[in-house]
């Protein structure tokens, strides 16, 4: 266990699926369920999620002749195969796909009642707290968060991930602690403001072309570098310049708005970037920053968390840390 959740033995989360957003009852007689124990859903999720009896007693800690006899127990109860042989592997039946989602939250659903039993201690708690954001936000952050459980929480871990597109699917199904992204990102979510931005151009310090200030006619008509996210994700330049965007010219495409600062070194290129990531690395990426000369939308960066978890010790106490540490920042 890596200590996000409590212990139901072999559990690991996982993937979210249609099904998992939704409150979809498991096709079970009422007569039946008293013979359909806790134990014996944890084995339906490993077979489920293994599509082996084998490797699914492992990961529960069953021997082979138990997970069998588990499964054929499932079997009955369901009265469906639940797996089927094809050639030498397993697939689910029609039934276990379905079964999938639902099972996920009645899991889930109990381990958070288990989790409200339970004491949170900081200076002794191992928990593995997980965060899912954008590594420019990760490069401001993620050294005052850091300060913050070494000296409070000394054992517990923290694993940051980077945010894409399936962020929100992931908080539902409570695979990450907390999302932190610009404003509009995701709905549905409790949240909470962090930190207020602007944005800022910046090209290389050594630009031949610009001075000073630039203008409109410089903005629109010199090559962009451009944060992207996803293959056939608009630029932030286009969002940012939507009554230019048939003008622009986007060289430069990155999905990491870390890396692309450093990309305008030695290049005519230009950037438009948060105002305290251009400042972070201004100095190691040799920038020059300079105002737009367009109006655009400030920046609020946000703190995303699941409603199910929120009264969470451990999570209340996340996210008292992760505020006061964009506080630090000013």
């Amino acid at each position: 266990m890596d200590g996000r959740r409590p212990s139901l033995p072999g559990r690991r989360a996982s993937p979210p699926t249609d099904a998992t957003r939704s409150c979809t009852i498991l096709p079970v007689d009422l007569s039946k369920l008293r013979r359909l124990d806790l134990n014996l859903l944890v084995a339906l999720e490993a077979l489920l999620e293994e599509r082996a009896v084998t490797r699914a007693g492992r990961r529960i800690h069953l021997s082979q002749p138990a997970m069998s006899s588990a499964l054929a127990r499932l079997r009955e109860i369901f009265e469906d195969p639940l797996l089927e042989r094809e050639g030498n592997r397993y697939r689910l039946t029609p039934l276990a796909r379905r079964i999938a989602g639902p099972l996920e939250e009645i899991l889930t659903s109990v381990e958070g009642t288990l989790k409200l039993r339970e004491g949170f201690d900081p200076l002794s708690t191992n928990q593995r707290f997980l965060i899912t954001t954008a590594d420019d936000v990760m490069y401001l952050l993620a050294s005052p968060i850091l300060q913050r459980l070494s000296a409070r929480a000394p054992t517990a871990r923290l694993h940051l991930a980077r945010a894409d597109a399936r962020m929100g699917r992931q908080l539902s199904s409570q695979r990450v602690d907390l999302v932190i992204a610009p404003l509009g990102a995701l709905e549905g979510f409790p949240s909470e403001i962090l930190l207020e931005d602007r944005w800022v151009c910046a090209v290389w310090s050594g630009h031949p072309d610009v001075e000073e200030t630039l203008s409109r006619e410089q903005l629109i008509a010199m090559p962009h570098a451009s944060f992207a996210l996803g293959r056939d994700g608009h630029s932030v330049a286009h969002r940012l310049l939507g009554d230019y965007t048939d003008k622009l010219d986007v060289r430069l495409s990155s999905e990491s708005a870390l890396v692309l600062p450093e990309l305008l070194r030695d290049t005519r290129m230009l950037a438009i970037l948060p105002r305290r990531v251009g400042l972070a690395l201004q100095e190691r990426a040799a920038l020059r920053l300079l105002e737009l000369p367009v109006s655009t939308p400030d920046i609020n960066l946000v703190m995303w968390w699941n409603a199910a978890k929120a009264a969470e010790p451990a999570q209340v106490w996340l996210r008292e840390q992760v505020a006061e540490a964009a506080r630090a920042i000013g």
